[in-house]
């Protein structure tokens, strides 16, 4: 820049300064952001009732709420009028909006609130459809942002390097403010702008929960070799394939890969059974997704290279070799398998009850200790884990 100057080159100086001044400006817009704590108190929600309250407004109130997620509330006014908000950032954002959509006069008389809740006054939030959001990103190392405005609007965005933290910061604005153009709200109310605030931290205030004994279903089938899967790649739209679409394919038995036109894929690198795979890709894919983006769709998926008949499942000889010991033991027992591919057993039981839980029980031990939901931010949305017990036995 120095030797430019010296050579007399205005119009090439004059150039570097609307650029110099937008890394300003970046760094300006990531050091503007306040830095804050989050917080998530999982999705179960109750019904708080105002003190005093008649039966019949009680009862209009708790129908009203029965199904929302917090933070709602529910307005009433004199004449009968009602209003009613749900899925705000919290609870004065739903209390203003639901006034409004009520009426002149009218008085909060219900909230939905998070059942775990604490007291976490000056920390941000997060309510159900912004984890969601979060569930989406791996921790990084740069630094990250969060937007949120109106009552229900969110934006995400992160940086691997200090120079674009500004962008990042941008970004996590820009989603917010697309999402805040289509928030629903009551006529003659002025929503808040979109905020960003840097993430420090994410405080999970969910009681930890029971794992054992453990959900599972009993769908019994006969267990064959599979033999060498192959990859069958599914019929997309054309356009849709794109080159980093081809780096992350599923590596095993019933693994599959989900994927969306924009950008966004997830990949489950094996499955227990034929489509667990592609549910939690599909589902992982849509944490992925922007707003805004088109849908996540199944694009490949590991296939066994001759399909089993009707009742019978495919499984890799270690699982074979597995199911033919248990079948050696005594008592009451049975054999699980996980969406993932992971199996447990038991014998030795009085009950057969008794022994499909110990299988179920096992078989989710090994899922969660190989699964890649372990990570907290993919906890806010851990999939369905129940096992599946293929096989019983009672003597």
């Amino acid at each position: 820049m120095t030797s430019w100057v010296s050579c007399g080159r205005a119009d090439r100086v004059r150039s570097i300064w609307p650029k110099a001044l937008a890394c300003l400006a970046c760094l300006g817009t990531a050091d503007a952001a306040m830095t804050q704590d989050f917080h998530y108190f999982g999705p179960e929600a109750e019904t708080v009732f105002v003190e005093g309250l008649e039966t019949d407004a009680r009862s209009r109130a708790a129908e009203a709420l029965s199904e929302a997620e917090y933070y709602s509330a529910f307005a009433v006014g004199p004449r009968g009028g009602e209003g009613l908000y749900t899925g705000a950032h919290d609870p004065a954002r739903a209390r203003d909006y639901a006034l409004a959509a009520c009426g002149a006069d009218c008085r909060i008389i219900a909230y939905r609130q998070p059942l775990h809740r604490s007291d976490v006054d000056g920390n941000v939030r997060l309510n159900v459809d912004m984890a969601r959001g979060l569930a989406a990103q791996w921790p990084f190392k740069g630094a990250e942002f969060y937007a949120r405005g109106g009552a229900t609007a969110w934006g995400y965005g992160h940086s691997t390097g200090k120079l674009s933290q500004g962008r990042a910061s941008r970004r996590a604005l820009a989603e917010c403010e697309a999402r805040l153009a289509k928030e629903e709200r009551p006529r003659g109310v002025e929503p808040r702008p979109c905020e960003a605030f840097r993430l420090s931290d994410i405080h999970d205030q969910r009681p930890k929960p029971t794992l054992y004994p453990a959900a599972f279903m009993v769908d019994l089938a006969e267990l064959v070799d599979a033999g060498t899967p192959v990859l069958t790649r599914r019929e997309v739209d054309a356009g849709f394939w794109k080159p980093e679409f081809l780096k992350d394919q599923p590596k095993e038995l019933f693994g599959a890969r989900a994927a969306s036109p924009d950008g966004a894929s997830a990949t489950m690198g094996s499955g227990g059974w034929p489509g667990s795979g592609e549910v939690i890709a599909l589902q992982l894919c849509g944490l992925d997704r922007r707003f805004g983006d088109a849908p996540c769709v199944v694009t490949d998926v590991m296939e066994p290279a001759t399909k089993p008949a009707r009742g019978f499942l495919a499984v890799y000889p270690s699982i074979l070799e597995a199911h033919r010991s248990w079948q050696g033991g005594e008592g009451a027992g049975a054999f699980a398998i996980g969406p993932l591919g992971d199996w447990g057993s038991s014998h030795g039981f009085a009950a057969l009850e008794e022994a499909r839980q110990k299988a179920a029980d096992w078989c989710l031990y090994h899922t969660r200790r190989n699964s890649e939901f372990r990570v907290i931010r993919r906890s806010f949305l851990e999939p369905d884990l129940s096992c599946r017990v293929v096989d019983e036995r009672i003597r």
